[in-house]
């Protein structure tokens, strides 16, 4: 997984500090590039993101997310937003 990979849970991030100072993505950015250049895997609608993915039962692989409390691309510089609380 990384950071900046397009899951659902994302862009409540995303949507919550795009364009704050700290974080990475300008106001008006445009996520959409990035699911276009990312093609199907990076399609949110779609269950191959690993959430997904372990939500439907694959655990072949371990998996570890860790979001560091000062990595912009997770927001971790960030203050909690609402739904974190």
């Amino acid at each position: 997984m990384d950071s900046t990979f397009p899951t659902p849970r994302y862009f409540t991030l995303f949507d919550a500090y795009v364009g704050a100072p700290g974080f990475p993505f300008f106001a008006g950015y445009d996520y959409n590039g990035v699911i276009d250049k990312m093609g199907f895997f990076g399609n949110p609608d779609l269950p191959v993101h690993p959430e997904a993915q372990v939500l439907a039962g694959f655990t072949a692989v371990p998996l570890i997310l860790m979001g560091g409390d000062v990595d912009p691309f997770c927001a971790g510089n960030q203050a909690p937003i609402p739904v974190a609380d």
